[in-house]
């Protein structure tokens, strides 16, 4: 039972607490395929600024530590500094974080960054991507991108799709659009509970009869991804 509800703690804050904070619960169904799913209207500061924006690509993964009630807690579980990631992708010639919350949405870099303590963000881009992201790939990227945007967020840590969690879109939308794996997937039962305040938080939470090898992808495991370099940080 305390696994599963370290799980429930550690997915629960890539992404959908926040969102329904925000007030974006609504509207489940997946988008159609032929629609271009609006940009969350969302009110914030400033994109980084200076020479980290001027390199954002599509592609781009995003991480920062999210402002949820839970993430200290996810972080000591997980043991990473880092809760909730996003990509970028061209919508209208514009660059939007790509981000399974509840629902999955696309999000203006501005409001995704301000999501984030202290507006700090770590942007990452997969090692060679001028060879390997071409034109075409980079379509292909976009479009299986796209037909997640809707979909319910997974607070089960399933690996099908009908419901799906912040570092597991990520990492499925590389692999299935041009073959590349980022992380070294592992099992649930893999997670730190030994923290009090992580107890504390387990307690809050329920569940039974756990997969507990169940094959899951965390952000730190994206983080550290051999296949990716650092672009750069703000601040």
């Amino acid at each position: 039972m305390q696994v599963q509800a370290a799980l429930l703690l550690f997915w629960h804050g890539c992404g959908a607490e926040e969102h329904e904070a925000d007030g974006f619960v609504d509207g489940l169904g997946a988008t159609p395929a032929a629609e271009v799913p609006a940009v969350v209207p969302q009110a914030a500061p400033p994109v980084p600024a200076g020479a980290l924006l001027d390199q954002l690509q599509e592609g781009d993964i995003l991480f920062h530590q999210s402002k949820s009630s839970q993430s200290r807690a996810i972080a000591m579980a997980t043991k990473s500094r880092y809760t909730h990631m996003g990509m970028l992708i061209e919508v209208d010639g514009d660059l939007v974080v790509l981000e399974a919350v509840q629902p999955v949405s696309l999000t203006s870099v501005s409001a995704w960054v301000a999501r984030g303590e202290d507006d700090h963000v770590v942007v990452k881009r997969l090692s060679g991507a001028q060879e390997t992201l071409t034109p075409d790939a980079k379509e292909q990227l976009r479009q299986l991108g796209l037909e997640f945007v809707g979909r319910p967020y997974d607070l089960q840590f399933g690996w099908s799709d009908d419901r799906i969690y912040c570092s597991e879109l990520v990492y499925k939308v590389y692999e299935r659009s041009v073959g590349v794996q980022i992380g070294d997937l592992a099992e649930l039962g893999s997670f730190d509970l030994s923290h009090a305040e992580v107890r504390s938080k387990l307690e809050e939470r329920y569940g039974d009869a756990v997969p507990l090898d169940e094959p899951v992808i965390s952000p730190q495991q994206m983080f550290d991804s051999h296949l990716l370099v650092t672009v750069g940080e703000n601040p």
